[in-house]
């Protein structure tokens, strides 16, 4: 087959590259040439596309889609270079900047995610909302795509509607519930696990999306979780069911938790408050208020470590979020039941708070 495109491209030649392939993938779109599923995505109705069903199938296994009778709002596409007969360019730009290039792409109508990984474009067109992501092959995709495809394209819908995916755990019980924050290895999905498995609802433990355009509420926006050996080790029940399971790029068994634990996965919930979880190992939890301007440097630095270079709207969301709920630090004990319990009294200290201040 031969391959439309350049070998290699610049920031001067991008925006062009970028308009051809736009109307490449319009055409396509026009002709029903490619596979696609339709539905909502927390608050877009939208249709995604790949150059392959195989694609369309894993995305909507790993995407919360839901059935939707609105007029599609937006455009995505997973798209394979080779399946569509175009050449994905290497950039070759040395002398770049990151915000140069951004100046200059938004000025052109695009924003993209930045080239730092060879021949893997991600690029959203301004105007509509319509996305794409495109590598040569499908072995060329980044081993964490797995875990949360079309991650940048989720979030730059979200934004679009001053939502905010954010990389955050979750529980929640009658409706209310807590965000779980901080950075790797701080014992969100652990805590999160521990929740269920005393009958907690969620809506994930990875990444979900924050809706702060009134009350505080977490939304569910993927269907899959993840934990390693080590903390599986502490669920025996579950631990057995995953047991042959292939483990991630990060050693890690990714599952979706809505056959694991039926009818505690929930659409969302109101926030009452914020948890930064702390692997202590201590004979029970220990919990006690954060200050504001601590917890704002913790979470700041772990939500920009997954969404780079948006250092500024990062200390808005959180900055906003803090203002609205209170922040506590969680010590970890190795007792699920303990951890699930401690979650728990605090939700609903907070809910009667709330309910007797609003009597």
């Amino acid at each position: 087959m031969s391959l439309h495109g350049p070998d290699r491209i610049n920031l001067q030649e991008l925006p062009a590259w970028f308009d051809a392939l736009f109307s490449h993938c319009t055409n396509r779109l026009a002709a029903d040439a490619l596979h696609y599923v339709d539905g909502q995505i927390a608050n877009t109705t939208c249709r995604i596309h790949a150059s392959n069903q195989g694609r369309v199938d894993f995305i909507r296994s790993r995407l919360d889609v839901r059935p939707s009778e609105k007029p599609v709002e937006e455009h995505w596409f997973s798209l394979s270079g080779d399946e569509i007969g175009w050449r994905i360019p290497l950039w070759d730009d040395p002398n770049w900047n990151i915000t140069s290039f951004d100046t200059a792409l938004a000025s052109a109508g695009y924003k993209v995610h930045p080239p730092f990984f060879d021949r893997d474009w991600i690029v959203q067109r301004i105007s509509d909302g319509m996305a794409i992501h495109i590598v040569p092959r499908w072995d060329d995709l980044r081993p964490w795509d797995g875990g949360a495809p079309l991650r940048w394209i989720v979030h730059w819908s979200a934004q679009r509607r001053q939502m905010r995916l954010i990389h955050a755990g979750t529980l929640a019980t009658q409706g209310h519930g807590v965000l779980l924050c901080g950075a790797g290895g701080a014992g969100k999905s652990g805590t999160v696990l521990s929740g269920l498995a005393q009958g907690l609802s969620s809506v994930g433990d990875d990444y979900i999306l924050l809706d702060q355009r009134d009350t505080p509420r977490a939304e569910r926006i993927y269907t899959v979780m993840k934990q390693d050996d080590k903390g599986l080790a502490r669920f025996p029940d579950l631990d057995a069911k995953l047991r042959s399971v292939a483990r991630n790029w990060h050693g890690k068994a990714e599952f979706d938790p809505r056959h694991t634990f039926p009818g505690q996965i929930i659409s969302s919930f109101e926030l009452v408050a914020i948890i930064l979880p702390r692997v202590a190992a201590v004979p029970a939890c220990e919990l006690k208020p954060m200050a504001r301007r601590q917890a704002l440097d913790t979470l700041t630095r772990a939500m920009n470590a997954e969404f780079f270079g948006e250092i500024s709207q990062t200390l808005f969301t959180m900055n906003r979020l803090l203002a609205r709920l209170p922040a506590y630090e969680l010590a970890l004990s190795r007792d699920p039941a303990d951890i699930a319990q401690t979650i728990t009294r605090l939700i609903f200290e907070l809910t009667s708070l709330d309910a007797l201040e609003r009597a």
